[in-house]
């Protein structure tokens, strides 16, 4: 399990993406390129979050997530962006799987 201090990082590391991704949208950048390593952050984060029992706050992540990217997909090219959604969607596929069979 993870410590408490790990938790904290974490919290902090996605509150900062967000934060990142919600200035530079409102900056009308154009053509995100960042948003694959943002996607990338927040399955990382998801995953922590989900193996300390924190799946709400990781299905929210991943929804956050998606939403973004989807919005964004046909500005961000190439391979990355894919991988990175086939990873986001894969996540909350197994914790959704998670949630309706429980083990137990």
């Amino acid at each position: 399990m993870l410590a408490a201090g790990h938790y904290s990082a974490a919290l902090q590391a996605y509150s900062r993406a967000r934060c990142l991704c919600q200035q530079r949208l409102s900056a009308g950048e154009d053509v995100p390129q960042w948003l694959p390593a943002y996607g990338a952050t927040i399955a990382n984060l998801a995953h922590c979050w989900a193996m300390i029992g924190l799946r709400t706050q990781a299905m929210a992540a991943l929804n956050e997530a998606l939403e973004t990217l989807y919005h964004y997909d046909d500005r961000v090219a190439g391979a990355t962006a894919q991988q990175v959604q086939y990873r986001l969607l894969t996540q909350w596929l197994q914790l959704e799987r998670c949630r309706l069979h429980p083990i137990g």
